[in-house]
């Protein structure tokens, strides 16, 4: 499947303050087993360690965020990396053809060796994927994608898994390298209550997505990537 692109003009990211696990006026966040609720958008965050098997979860905490100054460059000048663009494919791939992509989630279970928590997750997913319409492929935006990249730097700079303040849906996922399999682990969500990752990427509701895979570790963590959705 090929990429859809649009461009448009680049707003610069400005400084923040990022809050895990608190509620704001816009978002929910949802941090790996606790989550808090509130009116409006939901944003989530998957979380696999490098060398553990089970999640990492991390208390309550406020960051104050340093201003990141990064020149925009223009549109053209905009490149996502091969596996951005292979991310952006996967994504489109289960929103295309749903009945289909549940073939994946099944070989998926058979290697992962997944616990019974994960099993009746991924069982519930392939149920839902099997009834549902296709929808719409989505379109890289490239405001959104610069954004995404300057919210990297920040959180690269200041260590920390605290989802932004960005206008989006927003997935953030850690740790696992395999594109498809961070895809899929993000469609299962089985410790999310009420499935937020895999909201994001099934909503019909949106029409442009934005990939970015930061260039370091957060917290101990390798293969970062925030997916936005608008």
């Amino acid at each position: 499947m090929s990429l859809i692109f649009l461009g448009s003009s680049i707003n610069p990211l400005f400084a923040q303050t990022v809050k895990k696990s608190t509620v704001t006026a816009k978002k929910t966040n949802v941090v790996v087993k606790k989550n808090t609720t509130a009116k409006g958008k939901t944003t989530t965050i998957s979380k696999k360690p490098v060398t553990k098997a089970t999640p990492v979860t991390t208390a309550n905490k406020t960051i104050p965020v340093k201003p990141v100054s990064t020149k925009a460059l223009p549109v053209a000048e905009l490149k996502m990396s091969a596996r951005e663009k292979q991310m952006v494919d996967e994504i489109n791939l289960v929103r295309a053809d749903p009945a289909g992509y549940a073939k994946h989630v099944k070989e998926y279970l058979k290697r992962s060796n997944a616990g019974k928590h994960t099993i009746n997750a991924a069982n519930e997913l392939i149920n839902e994927l099997k009834q549902l319409q296709p929808l719409g492929s989505l379109i890289v935006n490239w405001d959104m994608y610069q954004q995404a990249r300057d919210y990297g730097l920040v959180m690269m700079e200041n260590n920390a898994t605290d989802h932004s303040d960005l206008p989006y849906n927003e997935n953030l996922s850690f740790g696992i390298e395999n594109i498809r399999e961070a895809v899929i682990d993000l469609l299962i969500d089985e410790d999310i209550p009420n499935r937020g990752h895999r909201r994001n990427i099934l909503n019909k509701k949106v029409s442009y997505v934005a990939v970015h895979e930061l260039p370091g570790t957060v917290e101990g963590f390798h293969n970062c990537y925030i997916q936005e959705f608008k």
